[in-house]
């Protein structure tokens, strides 16, 4: 049996999430989920009351949005979570005198920085300096005509 005409619309919502799920991207997703609860509350407001055509689908777009939307959090990537090569290329412009390194405040603090941290620049120890510039919160700036690809 046919659904009704008032009943087609969740077989049509379920459709297009359906095609969002194949496209594989959470976002998509999400978005097809949250566009289908926004209709079927449109239509459930018209109507002046929740009918199980319209409530099952809610639920099961509401738990797949909030799947998608973990996933999508879980996803989200955090930054670098170490020295990259940027960061030691930057490094060695300042321990060369090239480059600056600036607190918080916006006040130079290359010299303080460079006699601190000689030692552990001059072994290597790159994780050691990542790590100071995160806990003092410094910037480093240095001419990005000299730095190579």
């Amino acid at each position: 049996m046919l659904p009704t005409r008032t009943h087609r619309l969740p077989y049509l919502l379920y459709a297009v999430v359906f095609c969002a799920c194949l496209s594989r991207s959470n976002a998509v997703v999400l978005a097809a989920c949250l566009a289908g609860i926004a209709v079927l509350l449109w239509k459930v407001r018209q109507a002046g009351k929740l009918t199980l055509p319209y409530g099952v689908p809610l639920v099961i777009f509401g738990v797949l949005a909030a799947l998608n939307l973990a996933l999508l959090l879980l996803a989200a990537d955090p930054g670098p979570t170490g020295p990259t090569e940027t960061f030691v290329t930057f490094c060695d412009q300042v321990f060369q005198g090239e480059g600056q390194v600036m607190a918080p405040s916006g006040q130079e603090v290359t010299g303080a920085f460079v006699a601190q941290h000689q030692a552990d620049y001059a072994a290597g120890n790159d994780d050691a300096l990542w790590q100071a510039v995160l806990a003092e919160e410094l910037s480093l700036a240095t001419d990005t005509a000299n730095l190579s690809p």
